[in-house]
């Protein structure tokens, strides 16, 4: 599950309308099926293109499902604030308080976690491990009792860095509090409540009803791979594995941007869009399960999903009325669904958001960053060559049969002396961010780099 900003391209067709624009960027960027939903005040319009499953020839309806990924974060973050609302949850009160079993690699950090660090990202929690542990309903509970072997980057609330594992943590304690199983209060205390028939958590719902399959897209010429196998283990379920419509999604979207409507108080509602501060006095990227960016005095809160073959992507304006929702069944929707994003914003909204400009920068400058840097499933070598800041990334997951040892290049075009955009690759538009910490109390320099949301720390010789 990822949380990384597409490169939108500048060359796309003026359309003259959601059809045309969700028709032509399917073709453009070699995608099976895509559905697009644009909400303005109460007026919905829907577009769909393509086909949902390849092999039976199921076209994409307003009511076709797809994995929606890592947008399930805001479903559980708004989950967690409907448990403050009940009175069962202090967002600052230490999670080990719910959960006294709680241990992590770091003694200091496991009395410190709280909810606001899970929901908005800033625990400090390695933020990836996708083991199963089976279907049953204690899977989420078998998973939190090895948390003392993920790596703890930094203190709680220092940071940001993207944490699939700290969602999933946050939906052990909503169990624990709710008394049921994640996926029973999922269902009780929101979907049923927001009336969205499309939307269900398990394999077993998805599969009785019309359901995209996921795609890899490579050269035209080579057609599409199935992506295999569906379904992510059940201890995901918090962080990812919700699937829905775009009519859904709609809803959901229309939810927030009405303060909660009747299901969650207002000022609870507008919470989840504050950018939760760090420990250096900073604003963060996230609220309370939301990303949060501020344009020309306004605020987007957004999401966007990935999974084998699907991505999907929400953008919510409550200050505008608007809200854009967009689903794929290929490894490259995010390329088009960004592009129609952007078309759509210009058009209907009037909404440009800018896109920071490459810089020159000295090769000196670039060759600081140099060497080799790792976390537990890549290995990122990052070198000059013929003046282009350059990565070479190796997938070191075991886990990953299909692309452990797997090598990638990526090109890479600074925006500033530590920060770069990948312009090449499956990572072609994440920003690479090189973070240099202070010395600690050995006096011994700890460099960090940001990739994707995710850290890696350099490997001295």
């Amino acid at each position: 599950m990822t949380q990384s900003q597409p490169v939108w391209p500048f060359d796309r067709p003026a359309y003259e309308s959601l059809a045309a624009a969700v028709q032509g960027e399917m073709a453009r960027f070699n995608v099976p099926g895509l559905a697009v939903g644009i909400l303005q005040g109460t007026d919905i319009d829907v577009a769909t293109a393509g086909f949902g499953n390849l092999s039976a020839r199921l076209p994409v309806r307003d009511h076709t499902i797809f994995q929606i990924g890592s947008i399930t974060k805001v479903f559980t973050a708004t989950l967690a604030m409907i448990l403050v609302q009940e009175g069962l949850l202090d967002l600052d009160t230490p999670v080990k308080t719910y959960l006294p079993d709680l241990e992590l690699s770091d003694a200091e950090a496991t009395g410190q976690v709280t909810m606001r660090h899970l929901l908005s990202h800033t625990s400090g929690i390695e933020g990836d491990r996708f083991l199963d542990y089976g279907l049953g309903d204690d899977a989420l509970e078998k998973s939190i009792s090895e948390y003392n072997t993920l790596q703890q980057w930094y203190a709680p609330g220092e940071m940001f860095a993207y944490s699939n594992t700290s969602l999933s943590l946050a939906g052990r304690v909503i169990e624990v509090l709710a008394g049921t199983s994640y996926e029973q209060a999922m269902h009780q205390k929101l979907l049923s409540r927001l009336r969205m028939p499309d939307t269900a958590l398990f394999t077993h719902e998805a599969i009785v009803r019309d359901a995209a399959l996921g795609y890899i897209t490579r050269d035209r010429a080579d057609g599409y791979e199935l992506a295999t196998p569906y379904a992510f283990s059940r201890q995901i379920t918090p962080a990812g594995n919700i699937v829905s419509s775009v009519s859904d999604l709609l809803r959901f979207a229309r939810f927030h941007m009405n303060d909660g409507e009747n299901i969650l108080r207002a000022d609870l509602a507008r919470s989840m869009r504050v950018p939760t501060p760090l420990l250096d006095g900073s604003d963060g990227v996230f609220g309370i399960g939301w990303s949060v960016t501020r344009i020309a005095g306004t605020t987007m809160v957004a999401h966007n999903g990935s999974t084998g073959g699907q991505q999907a992507l929400l953008c919510v304006w409550p200050e505008r009325g608007y809200a854009i929702a967009g689903l794929s069944n290929s490894n490259k929707g995010l390329e088009a669904l960004g592009s129609i994003v952007e078309w759509a914003n210009e058009r209907y909204r009037g909404i440009v958001i800018p896109k920071p400009e490459a810089i020159d920068l000295p090769v000196s400058d670039m060759e600081q960053w140099s060497g080799t840097w790792e976390r537990h499933d890549r290995r990122l070598e990052f070198s000059v060559v013929d003046g282009i800041f350059t990565a070479e990334v190796t997938n070191l997951d075991p886990l990953d049969v299909k692309l452990s040892g797997k090598m990638e290049s990526i090109s890479l075009e600074p925006l500033a002396e530590n920060k770069f955009r990948a312009t090449t690759g499956d990572m072609k538009g994440a920003v690479v961010e090189f973070i240099r910490l202070r010395p600690d109390a050995r006096g011994q320099n700890r460099d960090l780099v940001r990739i994707g949301g995710r850290l890696a720390e350099r490997r001295m010789s």
